[in-house]
């Protein structure tokens, strides 16, 4: 059984707010009721499970200013990031085209049903089909809209997607919701995998999945809650929860199968995919990895173990009533360019190892190389790397230069990226554990990992950064004026503890700055224009770790975010981007630094970054 949850927020400078009134559940996909050449306004949200996150943009495009010949829109939130330009034509307004969903007839996507045929919601309640259906068709988006799960408080950015601010940097609810089957005391892990953003009504979607298994004859009543409700023995608790409108839900009583091979007329026998359930917060120190249980490598991707029929999607949306409609139509809004870009051939043909699982790879740019690398990976990925792959990798000496080591380095890296088999930030640990010998000795093993990866940056340059913006409001402002002041004594600290009084000056200061000038016109977004202040100026977090300088980095997102430290040789190397998606290919250690909540680190050794297909993008 799927339980499918939906919540509607409303867009606006510094977080998202829930909205009043909640888009119902889509029971199909959502076509524009006067122009259905558009395409599609929003996708069907009963899909059994999700590979990986949509992050989906209909609407219309807004000209900041007086109108001219083309406007740039761009939308940001973790390893997503999209730009394009658009016609304007003098208008003040102008659709928007190549963010929204993909439908279903598409070619491309009717093609990984594979020997399926149609794959319908009738289809699922009559047969187990799901296995035979390549995971990807029930993504949305297209690929370069795809990222991992969403996590509470993820900062979203949007240009050119509103009326009134030419750029909104917002913030996901920090909020995350669970499920119980009525009576059971385990929750049913809920995932939020698509976003879907309305720019004409200034509204987003996020929807949650999660995946719960009955047996027989069994029925079930599913209530949904915030999850900083504590459940008692028997179930969900009766307390009030933190957010008045998100009242708990419960789904109606759904008949299942008598028996194993006699599917209830409303089922939907797919097999079991369970995405992945919150992990628990880290201990500040690691157990000692000799008591853990020995365990083998984890696969890349779930088993698709074949499971007895279930039940369909049960959709509960909190409360289930439509939006009004907008006061005006909307502009204009088409598929066409996200299909186009779904249908478009990959930048660059990575060779598969034929030993190595099928999947599909998107393209990889490698961005930067450690020398001193090769040799580790050579011996490590002995049976992948050899002397005639050199060759054929280098057919055009395209890499060549001066220094033959290095372009070796390169090019065993760029084979490494493209034929190993990645493995998620929550496998890390399996190929830490696994890396013990008979005899207790442990020696970092090397792991292909990705995710999104974002540079952090340092605290007093954060703080001189923040000076600087907000020196021109001090004049007239009596408490910033003095806060700026106290901020400047910060900055000029040196030693021990400087870092931790810049902190503190700067979150008084942003504090005072989001309170008195984020919101009206002439609104200032402090900390979006600090962070591009500091990506241009390169003020990455440094630590002295490993016998060398090394960049401060995070892998993932939320809590379980691994800290990455990049060798300080690459800062001149990494794209200016408040993150990107990446395939690293790094050392596992144990945790290295006392500030990190993490027990695992990782040292990256090579930095790859996956290309998008849309050459308007920024990152």
């Amino acid at each position: 059984m799927t339980v499918v949850v939906k919540t509607t927020f409303v867009l606006q400078p510094g977080a998202c707010e829930l909205a009043d009134h909640q888009e119902p559940l889509a029971t199909s996909e959502v076509a524009y009721e006067r122009d259905r050449q558009r395409g599609l306004r929003a996708p069907s949200d009963f899909a059994p499970f999700k590979a990986r996150a949509d992050v989906l943009v209909v609407g219309s495009a807004f000209a900041s200013g007086e109108p001219g010949r083309s406007v740039t829109i761009r939308v940001a939130i973790g390893g997503v990031d999209k730009s394009m330009e658009l016609s304007l034509d003098g208008r003040a307004s102008v659709p928007l085209t190549g963010l929204g969903p993909i439908s279903t007839a598409w070619p491309n996507r009717r093609a990984l049903t594979r020997d399926v045929g149609d794959v319908t919601r009738e289809r699922f309640e009559q047969e187990p089909i799901a296995t035979r259906v390549d995971r990807a068709y029930f993504n949305d988006a297209p690929p370069d809209q795809q990222r991992e799960f969403f996590m509470p408080g993820e900062r979203l950015i949007l240009e050119n997607l509103n009326p009134e601010l030419p750029r909104l940097v917002t913030a996901l609810p920090t909020v995350a919701l669970r499920a119980f089957a009525e009576g059971a005391a385990t929750p049913i892990p809920l995932v939020a995998d698509t976003l879907l953003i309305d720019t004409d009504r200034q509204i987003c979607t996020l929807t949650w999945r999660g995946q719960h298994d009955l047996l027989g004859s069994e029925r079930a009543r599913i209530i949904v809650e915030p999850a900083t409700s504590q459940p008692s023995d028997r179930g969900p608790s009766s307390a009030p929860t933190m957010l008045p409108h998100l009242a708990r839900s419960k789904a109606s009583t759904l008949p299942f199968m008598r028996s194993a091979g006699q599917p209830a007329r409303d089922s939907m026998p797919f097999t079991g995919y369970q995405p992945p359930a919150p992990r628990p917060a880290e201990p500040t120190a690691m157990p000692p990895i000799a008591q853990a249980p020995a365990m083998v490598a984890a696969p890349s991707r779930p088993p698709m173990a074949v499971m007895a029929p279930s039940q369909p999607p049960m959709g509960v949306a909190l409360p289930p009533i439509a939006v009004s409609a907008p006061s005006h139509a909307p502009v204009v809004g088409t598929v066409a360019a996200s299909n186009a870009a779904a249908d478009a051939p990959p930048l660059v043909k990575a060779p598969i190892s034929e030993k190595r699982q099928t999947r599909s790879i998107a393209p990889v740019d490698l961005v930067w190389c450690e020398k001193a690398a090769g040799r580790r990976m050579r011996i490590w990925w002995k049976a992948l790397l050899t002397e005639s792959d050199f060759d054929e990798f280098d057919s055009k000496h395209e890499l060549a230069s001066d220094d033959a080591e290095h372009d070796r380095a390169r090019l065993d890296a760029f084979a490494v990226l493209t034929r190993e088999t990645p493995i998620s930030p929550a496998e890390v640990r399996a190929a830490l554990e696994e890396a013990i010998d008979d005899h207790g000795r442990f020696t970092p093993p090397l792991a292909v990992i990705e995710g999104d990866l974002r540079m952090l940056y340092g605290e007093i340059p954060r703080l001189e950064a923040m000076l600087t913006l907000v020196s021109p409001l001090a004049a007239s402002d009596k408490r910033l004026l003095e806060l700026t002041e106290m901020g400047v004594q910060a900055a000029k600290l040196q030693g021990p503890g400087a870092a931790l009084q810049a902190a503190r000056a700067s979150a008084r200061i942003r504090e005072h700055v989001q309170q008195t000038y984020s919101k009206g016109p002439g609104s200032i977004q402090i900390d979006a224009e600090v962070d591009r202040a500091l990506s241009d100026a390169r003020a990455y977090d440094e630590r002295t770790l490993f016998g060398a300088k090394h960049l401060r980095a995070v892998l993932g997102t939320g809590p379980d975010a691994i800290p990455v430290y990049v060798p300080a040789s690459a800062r001149d190397m990494l794209p200016l981007l408040d993150g990107f998606s990446a395939r690293l290919i790094a050392e596992v250690h144990v945790r290295q630094d006392r500030s990190e909540s993490h027990a695992l680190s990782l040292r990256a050794l090579a930095v790859g970054r996956h290309l998008t297909l849309d050459p308007t993008r920024r990152g």
